[in-house]
């Protein structure tokens, strides 16, 4: 009975797995009220909540410690919450009923869910190695369904019948044209989890080449694979903020690899004087090869999006002119949500005005130029839903102030905390995530300046992975 019992819930993971590229599927969306993020991963995981996470804690599993800044982050959003119910929130669209921030508090404990649960299930190695697996399976077919979605495009100019027909029973979202959306809501949101997840994943595994799989050709690895295709489906997103977060993790990734280069050129060159004439002219050759690199990706996203193509007008920014700068690359309307969420911010600095209030306040705060933006006098005028920050960052500062902010930041700091500890000081796949968690807030970095929601499982769970990884009876459990 106990094997069948844990058998079923190693089955629940892996389909949780495997199917995150899905992140909102209409069938969820029904269960779940409508919501537009409603991944089929939010089921499984109440699943295994039900089954095997409160079961774990009645018996007595403990949690790490590095749970503690994260819990009390959720208590600050909670006493928020409750101190927005003495505020005069704006009728604005909605009569406010305390519903949005009942919501928002739920999202946020469904992204806690996955960080918690996750630890209390991944306690072997060889659970990781099952992970790094169906991250795999998973990466395979969220491939192949990315470059058939944009071979077809490019091919025909347009989507066949039957692959509407998949995208639309999986995911609520429409497909874009030139734009690849993988099974995502939009292609944006398939560029974040390939830079949060995915890649961090494959990238540490390529880094310290560890692989969840014992074939190899020659000195290649499964992972190099997927870390090619990943690149590849990115560039067909054209998502501008993906390209972001993208430039963030190689650069960070160059950076160690720098190092790793300076350091082995270092040894091999031990006489102080000749090391002298070649380090300015190692660093010259860095400096000319990140231009290069640079301009090279500047090209092909230019080639591939028109967006961008004035994107090195700087002559708008010498000028003081940045709004007309974000208005010829479009991106005018996120700066418009950007000032606006830090406008609500500078008026409630120390709790805000709760989590899910922010879209309450968004006409009274949005600066004049919002309403020169067609897409923000759409938002205001037509949509019925709230207005969104769309900035992970921003909207922690408005909605729980600067407690809520430093709170948060802290649980931050103990995830790359942690990570480090791990790539310093554990060995094979255990070396892997630890890497990885710090990819992944890296990634994240440039990912919250356009999705601000806590419900996506991508980091949660790497995060997750990460903590449980560094208790010290980890390595000691038998597989």
């Amino acid at each position: 009975m106990e094997k069948s019992y844990r058998t079923l819930n190693a089955i629940g993971w892996g389909v949780l797995f495997i199917t995150l590229p899905i992140t909102s599927m209409p069938l969820v969306s029904r269960l779940v009220g409508g919501t537009m993020v409603a991944p089929p991963a939010m089921i499984f995981l109440a699943l295994i909540t039900l089954f095997w996470f409160i079961p774990s804690m009645l018996r007595g599993e403990k949690l790490a410690v590095q749970n503690i800044p994260l819990l009390y982050f959720f208590l600050v959003a909670l006493i928020s919450a409750m101190a927005s119910l003495f505020l005069e929130i704006p009728s604005f669209k909605l009569q406010p009923t305390g519903r949005t921030t009942v919501e928002a508090l739920i999202t946020l404990a469904l992204g806690i869910g996955y960080f918690l649960t996750i630890q209390t299930w991944m306690t072997k190695e060889s659970r990781l190695r099952l992970v790094f697996q169906w991250v795999a399976i998973s990466g395979v077919v969220l491939i192949l369904w990315s470059l058939t979605q944009a071979l077809y495009w490019h091919i025909d100019l347009h989507y066949p019948a039957w692959m509407r027909l998949i995208q639309e029973s999986l995911s609520n979202g429409t497909m874009f044209a030139r734009r690849a959306t993988g099974f995502a809501f939009e292609p944006s949101w398939l560029a974040h989890q390939l830079n949060v997840f995915y890649f961090p994943l494959w990238m540490a595994a390529v880094y310290t080449r560890q692989s969840a799989f014992k074939c190899r050709v020659w000195k290649f690895q499964m992972e190099d694979a997927l870390l090619l295709g990943g690149i590849l489906v990115l560039v067909f997103t054209s998502s501008r903020i993906g390209f972001l977060g993208f430039i963030f993790l190689a650069a960070f990734l160059f950076f160690v690899l720098q190092n790793h280069l300076i350091q082995w050129i270092k040894k091999r060159i031990p006489n102080p004087k000749k090391w002298h004439w070649i380090q300015p002219l190692l660093i010259v050759g860095l400096i000319l090869l990140y231009i290069s690199l640079l301009f090279g990706a500047t090209t092909l996203m230019q080639q591939r999006d028109p967006r961008m193509k004035d994107m090195f007008n700087l002559e708008t920014i010498q000028n003081g002119e940045f709004f007309t700068y974000a208005k010829k690359l479009t991106f005018a309307s996120r700066v418009v949500y950007w000032q606006t969420g830090l406008q609500i911010f500078e008026d409630h600095p120390v709790l805000g005005v709760g989590l899910g209030n922010a879209g309450y306040y968004f006409k009274d705060a949005m600066p004049n130029d919002g309403w020169g933006l067609v897409e923000v006098r759409q938002l205001l005028i037509r949509d019925s839903s709230l207005p969104n920050i769309k900035n992970l960052w921003v909207r922690l500062l408005a909605e729980t102030g600067l407690i809520g902010f430093f709170s948060f930041l802290a649980f931050w700091v103990t995830i790359l905390w942690s990570g480090n500890y791990l790539h310093q000081h554990g060995s094979g796949l255990v070396k892997t995530i630890g890497f990885a968690a710090i990819l992944s807030c890296i990634a994240m970095i440039g990912e919250g300046f356009s999705l601000d929601t806590f419900a996506l499982p991508y980091t949660w769970l790497i995060f997750g992975m990460c903590v449980t990884a560094t208790r010290s009876d980890f390595l000691m459990v038998e597989a």
